[in-house]
């Protein structure tokens, strides 16, 4: 069975093309490279933090979706080393698990990303309901919202690689909308609470903001621009594709390097992380 999906490849016309294979490996590889050696210490200061406590439940919401989506990521490094090797071998069998190997990586981190956002919304916006969540029942709802995350992405990843073809297309991005949508109401929802005094504050703080809420805005606008980025990458990639007026070369490349948009929407996550462990230095997101 032919399935005429992959960014990668996204057509059998685009198979023609050595330009292509070259321009599709390099991303790959690209990919590889910069991302293994950050979710390489993600992982590395999550086995430090278990160690030490011989359990994650001291961990934050967020470190805990960080190190699922870490694991989420070697999933799509393992997709990428079969789109490589495909490349060479030609074998339908690995050419054809590339799809479906992506597309679950591809809508967990959408998913683990509005949980994030979600997470970072109720500390703003519902501060007290938050704080009763951090606790057993807090843990018990984010444990069940993960595993429901990693069971519902293989579904939806078999249902868009049994019956992909063009038109699908629509299908395949609804989710991602989806997400799109809830990370942008949280985002706007924390702005408000932010230049919004709170009860009884009036202008006491002088034009001060809680660090704590700017820091979580700055979380979530940062998670939505990469989104953005990713959607606008893909969109632009595939009206080029559709349009007469470019010629196939240059329709297969673009269509392969539309992977690039998606490597900041893989980084930014593991990054935060990295900062609030502090391995990185940012003055704007400071603790302070």
């Amino acid at each position: 069975m032919q399935h005429n999906f992959s960014f990668n490849s996204t057509a059998n016309d685009c198979s023609n093309y050595s330009v292509n294979h070259v321009l599709g490996i390099s991303i790959q590889l690209t990919r590889i490279v910069v991302l293994v050696p950050i979710y390489t210490l993600v992982f590395y200061l999550g086995l430090q933090q278990w160690r030490q406590h011989h359990s994650f439940s001291t961990a934050s919401h967020f470190d805990i979706f960080t190190y699922n989506m870490a694991a989420l990521q070697l999933i799509w490094v393992w997709a990428s080393v079969i789109s490589i090797l495909s490349s060479f071998t030609g074998i339908p069998q690995t050419v054809e698990m590339f799809p479906f190997l992506f597309c679950i990586a591809w809508f967990g981190e959408n998913f683990f990303h509005v949980l994030t956002c979600l997470e970072r919304y109720l500390a703003v916006v519902h501060p007290i309901t938050y704080m009763r969540l951090r606790k057993a029942r807090g843990i018990r709802i984010r444990n069940i919202s993960i595993v429901c995350v990693w069971v519902l992405t293989p579904l939806l990843s078999g249902l868009v690689y049994v019956n992909f073809h063009p038109q699908f297309l629509v299908s395949f991005l609804t989710p991602f909308g989806v997400c799109l949508a809830a990370v942008t109401f949280c985002s706007f929802s924390v702005l408000y609470v932010l230049i919004r005094p709170g009860p009884g504050e009036g202008g006491r703080n002088g034009g001060r903001v809680d660090r704590s809420k700017l820091r979580a805005f700055i979380t979530i606008t940062v998670i939505l621009v990469v989104l953005w980025l990713w959607l606008g990458g893909i969109l632009v990639s595939y009206t080029l594709y559709g349009s007469y007026l470019v010629g196939m070369d240059v329709k297969c490349s673009l269509m392969t390097c539309v992977y690039v948009f998606n490597i900041p929407s893989s980084m930014v996550s593991p990054l935060l992380y990295l900062h609030r462990a502090g391995k990185l230095s940012c003055s704007w997101y400071s603790k302070g």
